[in-house]
């Protein structure tokens, strides 16, 4: 009988996936999966985590909260994931392995970097950064990110055998915590999505160039606009006020707060704020109902008045559209339509910011405007897209140079223009024209630019509607940049009272304060009231001068630890912490140093 022989094939059966001598995964699905959550950690913080942690923080500006951008950064984190771990599979051997550890190493300094790295830059409203400051400390984070990637490589050589779930496990304890962070920010808007209530509005621009044939009362507050701007605007453009000689000129107003939020406010409303005791919230939605506010503006509606604000913030004024009503004419209610691409590019951009070496951030320096462009204005109840006012002013002095102002007999006008002022980013020009590269320009050609808009506006006005009304140039705060500097301190105040005329522009040395300005404005339109609401400023000139103030600035005792500011009466901070009042950032004796050191009377 023949034995049969069974033939055996020379290929070789299918094996399962081997790993190389190394210990480099071999296939494309293993080093796949191996990069996964290293790939995951580096997408998590720059577009998912980070991103949302920064609208939550930024909502105002941004227009959009957390939770509504939630899914949008979620399908970007698991798309991106899936994307960079299937590139980097790609590559085997020595490539792979050194391209895993760049982006674990990348990741992880990025981490570190965001939450313990980054110097304190304040708000990011467009003031230019002085980045040769920060040029010893830069070097030292280029020198640490450097640091973070050699313990990487050299704790992957140490432990090479388990280099690999070295990197998957620091990934995944670090996307563990920052996605416990995330839960809490999403809680955190949740609430606040239960807790807000009222109608969003926006300030209607309709009727900026309408000016009344009988009573005008004009404001032009000019934002951060301090003495100290004005003096150096009369050094530098002597001729700037030539055509400003009808105003007086005080020169020593002090604000009651540092910030245009609450200081906005309380100009309009007489309300105090008590920041250690009520939210800003509340202050915003009661302090048009106090009693001084209502019996302003129902003054000024008895008397025929359309009460219009001019402004592009309307946060800084109220929380929403019924803390005006009845107060303000010109709101109405509001929708924001997010430009998608514009957010995304913004948040990106910021994100960047936050996580980059401090030697790379000046490439992402980004200010509140870019958050601005990303939203359209759309009023509710007419769903058509509307033109928010642009406290630039670039677009105020367009119209007014190519439109007519309109007159009416049936109302008279109270119109408050909230205009940028001495505030960064100094865009404008001498000419008001935007400067096109953002932090080129300089503060005193913004001031001038500022007070060409105003010239403008005056010089439309007929003579003997000028004559009758009553127009105040004014700042609701000063300029932080100068720190204790007695002139920084105070808000630049012009006013031109009914039938005021000089041919030198008087100058008022006396202190004065916010609380006179709406006694002023009732002195003129129903003057046997004025009384009920204090003293005017040319009343307080008159009379015994006010008491001296105490001015911390938030940015004179900063290098100190501090983060606080105070104002009040009668020169004795010690007064203060016998109200009650205590300092965030510092003891009272630490305080009390700082204060001895410098001269903080105003």
């Amino acid at each position: 009988m023949k034995k049969r022989f069974i033939a055996v094939s020379s290929v070789r059966p299918p094996q399962k996936e081997t790993i190389e001598a190394s210990g480099t995964p071999d296939a494309w699905r293993q080093r796949f999966y191996t990069a996964l959550l290293p790939c995951a950690l580096l997408v998590f913080i720059y577009w998912f985590f980070g991103p949302l942690e920064l609208i939550h923080a930024n909502q105002s500006s941004i227009g959009v909260d957390a939770l509504t951008a939630l899914p949008w950064y979620a399908a970007a984190f698991m798309l991106l994931t899936l994307l960079l771990s299937a590139l980097l599979a790609l590559f085997r051997g020595a490539y792979y392995e050194n391209g895993l550890k760049a982006i674990a190493a990348f990741a992880l300094a990025s981490y570190i970097q965001g939450n313990f790295l980054n110097p304190n830059f304040g708000l990011l409203n467009g003031a230019l950064i002085d980045w040769r400051e920060y040029t010893a400390q830069a070097n030292v984070g280029l020198l640490l990110w450097a640091g973070v990637f050699a313990a990487v490589y050299a704790a992957c050589r140490l432990l090479k055998k388990h280099r690999f779930r070295l990197l998957c496990g620091v990934s995944a304890m670090l996307i563990l915590m920052q996605g416990a962070a995330l839960v809490s920010v999403c809680a955190d808007c949740a609430k606040a999505r239960q807790t807000k209530q009222g109608t969003p509005f926006y300030f209607r621009t309709d009727a900026q160039l309408e000016i009344a044939d009988r009573e005008n009362v004009i404001i032009f507050m000019l934002d951060s606009l301090s003495n100290q701007a004005v003096e150096e605007m009369l050094q530098k453009y002597p001729d700037r006020f030539d055509h400003f000689t009808d105003f007086t000129y005080y020169t020593h107003c002090a604000p009651t707060y540092y910030a245009t939020f609450p200081e906005m406010l309380y100009i309009l409303t007489g309300s105090e704020y008590d920041y250690t005791r009520v939210s800003h919230e509340t202050y915003r939605a009661q302090a048009w109902k106090g009693e001084k506010a209502q019996a302003f503006y129902a003054i000024l509606e008895e008397k025929g008045f359309y009460r219009q604000i001019l402004a592009s913030s309307p946060a800084t004024y109220a929380a929403r559209y019924e803390d005006l009503e009845g107060c303000i004419d010109n709101i109405a209610p509001s929708e924001t339509q997010l430009v998608v691409p514009s957010m995304l590019k913004a948040v990106s951009m910021l994100t960047n910011f936050r996580y980059f070496p401090l030697a790379l951030k000046s490439c992402y320096l980004i200010d509140d405007s870019e958050f601005s462009a990303a939203t359209r204005l759309m009023d509710a109840d007419t769903g058509m897209q509307q033109q928010a006012w642009n406290w630039d002013g670039i677009a105020f002095y367009d119209a007014l140079r190519h439109e007519s102002m309109t007159l009416t007999r049936e109302r008279n006008m109270f119109t408050l223009f909230d205009l940028k002022g001495a505030h960064a980013p100094y865009t404008l020009s001498e000419g008001a024209t935007e400067d096109d590269a953002l932090g080129s320009g300089t503060r005193h050609a913004q001031c001038y630019g500022m007070f060409r808009i105003i010239d403008e506006y005056l010089a439309q006005l007929p003579d003997y509607i000028y004559q009758n009304a009553t127009i105040i140039i004014m700042a609701d705060h000063g300029d932080t940049d100068y720190g204790t500097v007695r002139n920084s301190a105070g808000a630049a105040l012009f006013i031109k009272e009914k039938n005021e005329t000089h041919d030198v522009m008087p100058r008022v040395d006396t202190p004065v304060d916010h609380t006179s300005l709406l006694p002023t404005i009732v002195k003129a339109v129903a003057p046997e009231r004025a009384a009920a609401f204090g003293t005017p400023f040319d009343e307080v000139t008159r009379g015994t001068p006010t008491q001296q103030r105490i001015h911390i600035w938030h940015g004179a005792v900063r290098q100190s630890g501090f983060n606080v500011f105070m104002y009040d009466h009668g020169g004795d901070i010690n007064a203060a912490f016998n109200k009650g009042w205590k300092p965030s950032g510092g003891d009272k004796d630490s305080l009390l140093a700082v204060y001895d050191a410098v001269d903080y009377f105003y």
